[in-house]
């Protein structure tokens, strides 16, 4: 009787034990299995993101490598008109780089470029993954909207902002490149360093402006594509980023007019140019204002004074030029940059 009741006991104790392990593993099933997806998503968009990133390396590398070592219409621009610094030949670190794929008119890295792409490359790689995986295309909260709105205008604004402050106008460009003013430059391509740095300055606004964008890239990429219909930033972080913006135009606004004064300047100088052209090829001068005169007067060289008042506008336009453009400028071309319009002048028909 006792063998059969301890028996019977045991038996209960077994099945309690039993259900409660199956009970368990039937809890931990769901999350396992969720697990497992999360992983195998993410291995997925690694292998989706690397094979966007370099796809997109290789279209700048073809695009350059055309530039620098072709035969067709981008190498005969680039050497008709070209830019402050040369275009840098790929190097083999330069293809796991991204910076390379931020590179602006000045061949210097954006930090705007950087974060219109970080938050592209995020989200549309995300998505493609999830959809390349799955074949459902998910849905995106309105705070990624934002993000990728935040970004897109603000890299749209400070691209016009920048352009505006910091370039020469086409015409002065030109006449500089035409009369060989300008020597061949170093090579160079976008750096790292380009995305904090201004003018050889530490730029605080650019400091900002990633600091808080790559801090929101980095919640992107922990949530997922399965989370981005629900991905939410705290709108104060959104105000963040907004003013990010607003701050690194503003200070590209605030900033000396440096290429303005230059632009004056060079319009000064290219005014005296011709002047000293036509006295020149008249064989007569230009008074105290810059007139021409109808007869040289006697005892004087010709166009005497013109060549003085250009020669004093080229000393103050030398420092002007290389501590603006950061690049140096051949003193015995621009001296003799008058005598050169003059002679391209009596060439033509």
């Amino acid at each position: 009787m006792l063998c059969s009741i301890c028996s019977r006991r045991f038996a209960i104790l077994l099945g309690v034990k039993l259900l409660s392990r199956l009970l368990t593993a039937l809890n931990l099933l769901p999350s396992m299995a969720t697990t497992a997806c999360v992983k195998s998503l993410a291995y997925f968009w690694i292998l989706v993101s690397l094979t966007v990133f370099f796809l997109s390396i290789a279209a700048v590398h073809k695009s350059r490598k055309a530039i620098l070592s072709g035969n067709g219409m981008e190498k005969k621009l680039a050497e008709k008109y070209p830019s402050v610094f040369a275009a840098k030949p790929f190097e083999a670190i330069d293809f796991i780089n991204p910076v390379q794929l931020t590179s602006n008119a000045f061949n210097q890295a954006s930090v705007q470029k950087f974060q219109v792409l970080m938050f592209s490359f995020v989200v549309g790689s995300l998505v493609l993954s999830l959809v390349l995986r799955t074949g459902a295309l998910t849905d995106l909260s309105v705070t990624v909207v934002a993000l990728l709105g935040i970004s897109g205008i603000g890299a749209a604004v400070s691209q016009v902002t920048y352009t505006s402050k910091t370039r020469l106008s086409f015409d002065n460009w030109a006449w500089l490149q035409s009369n060989n003013v300008i020597k061949k430059q170093q090579v160079r391509g976008p750096e790292w360093k380009d995305l904090v740095l201004t003018n050889r300055e530490f730029d605080v606004y650019k400091l900002q402006t990633i600091v808080f964008s790559v801090a929101v890239a980095v919640a992107l990429v922990l949530d997922g594509a399965s989370y981005l219909a629900t991905f939410e930033v705290p709108e104060t972080m959104l105000q963040v980023l907004g003013l990010s913006q607003v701050v690194f135009v503003g200070g590209i606004l605030v900033r000396p007019p440096a290429t303005e004064d230059l632009d004056k300047a060079l319009f000064k100088l290219r005014n005296a140019a011709a002047n000293y052209s036509e006295a020149y090829a008249r064989g007569t001068d230009v008074d105290a204002t810059g007139k021409l005169l109808e007869e040289k007067p006697a005892g004087t060289l010709v166009a005497n004074n013109a060549k003085r008042q250009y020669d004093d506008l080229v000393r103050s336009a030398v420092p002007m030029i290389e501590s603006t453009l950061e690049i140096e400028v051949d003193e015995t071309a621009l001296y003799d940059a008058p005598l050169l319009d003059e002679e391209k002048r009596l060439a033509l028909p």
